[in-house]
């Protein structure tokens, strides 16, 4: 999964992921937790972020590959 993250031009993996759930109408909050304010700030500057198809389609097709993931 972090691979895929990291392959998305434009972000830093924790943005993609960000962008990825803040994008999915079925999310209504989304928590995260951190110790430095610097991945605060990376985090959110995903708010201004929009993943394209592929990008997105890449995510969800990675995770559906997991063991044990929940499809929704």
């Amino acid at each position: 999964m972090r691979t895929v993250l990291r392959s998305i031009p434009g972000m830093t993996a924790s943005q993609a992921a960000f962008a990825y759930i803040l994008a999915n109408s079925l999310v209504s909050s989304c928590v995260f937790g951190t110790t430095k304010l610097a991945n605060l700030q990376d985090v959110l500057r995903a708010v201004d972020l929009q993943l394209d198809e592929a990008s997105r389609m890449a995510i969800r097709d990675t995770y559906d590959s997991l063991p044990g993931a929940i499809g929704v």
